[in-house]
C-alpha cells in the first residue's frame, strides 16, 4: 500500500486518532471546500518543525502521554476489544516530536487474534493536529509521504476535508454535521456531543462518529449498520 493510500485507509479506520471536530462560536455556519479548512493545505509535503508545539492538548483529540480507551467493536465477524493509549516520549518524524498512539485490537472466543497499530500525531501552534505516520507502513517526509490533517483546530458546521487517496485525488471526505446530540454507551451518558460523517470512500469506511469534549470518540457507527464501536472506559493522562 501506498504511503498516501495508506493515510486514507488507516485514517478513516482509525477513528478516534483521526478526526475531532470542534465548532466555532457564533454567527451562521461556514462551509468549506473538501480540500481544507482555514486555508490549509491538506496533505502538507513539508511541515515546518518550527511550527509546531510539544504534546497535543486539542480539546476534541486530548492526547495526553498514558491516555487511554477502551472500545468495543461489534461487526460482520463478531466482536473484539480495541484499546488505543498514548505512549510517553516523542518520536521526530520530519524533524517534529511526535506523540506516539499505540492502539491494539484483541478478537473475543475462540481463535483469539491481535493485532497493534502505532501511529504518530503532531499540533501545530494554530491548533490543528496532524498525522504523521504509521510505523511500519508510512512517515512524511520518506518516500514521498505527506502529512495528513488527523483534526482542525476550530471548524464549523458544514466544514470538510478529504482524506487522499494514492492517485492523489480526494477519497474520503470528512464533514462536520450537528451539534448538541447525545448517546449512551458502556462508558456512560455523554450529551453535546459533536457529530461528524465520512463519505465517498469505500462501504466500511462511511460512517458517523460522535465526539465528546475532553474524552474524544464515544460512539462509531457503519452507515450501512455493518459495524458498531462503544467507548467502554476512558483515563485522561497527565
Amino acid at each position: 500500500m501506498s504511503p498516501r493510500a495508506s493515510l486514507a485507509a488507516r485514517t478513516a479506520s482509525g477513528l478516534l486518532l483521526v478526526v475531532a471536530l470542534a465548532v466555532g462560536c457564533g454567527g451562521s455556519p461556514r462551509t468549506s471546500p473538501p480540500s481544507g479548512v482555514d486555508g490549509l493545505v491538506i496533505p502538507t509535503p513539508s511541515p515546518a518543525p518550527d511550527d509546531f508545539v510539544t504534546g497535543i492538548d486539542n480539546p476534541w483529540l486530548p492526547l495526553a502521554p498514558g491516555a487511554t480507551w477502551t472500545f468495543e467493536v461489534q461487526d460482520a465477524t463478531g466482536e473484539a476489544v480495541r484499546t488505543t493509549r498514548v505512549l510517553s516520549g516523542t518520536r521526530e518524524v520530519a524533524g517534529i516530536a511526535a506523540t506516539q498512539v499505540e492502539t491494539r485490537t484483541e478478537t473475543d472466543g475462540a481463535g483469539t487474534a491481535e493485532s497493534t497499530e502505532l501511529r504518530w500525531y503532531a499540533q501545530d501552534r494554530a491548533g490543528n493536529v496532524w498525522a504523521l505516520g504509521e510505523q511500519g507502513v508510512w512517515e512524511a517526509g520518506v518516500d514521498g509521504a505527506e502529512a495528513g490533517l488527523a483534526m482542525p483546530a476550530a471548524p464549523r458546521r458544514g466544514d470538510a476535508f478529504a482524506l487522499w487517496g494514492d492517485d492523489g485525488t480526494p477519497g474520503t471526505v470528512v464533514r462536520v454535521g450537528e451539534r448538541d446530540s447525545s448517546v449512551t454507551v458502556p462508558a456512560g451518558r455523554f450529551t453535546e456531543l459533536l457529530e461528524i460523517e465520512l463519505t465517498g470512500g469505500p462501504p466500511e469506511d462511511e460512517r458517523t462518529v460522535y465526539l465528546a469534549r475532553e474524552v474524544g470518540e464515544v460512539l462509531s457507527l457503519e452507515q450501512d449498520g455493518a459495524s458498531r464501536v462503544e467507548l467502554v472506559e476512558h483515563r485522561a493522562g497527565a
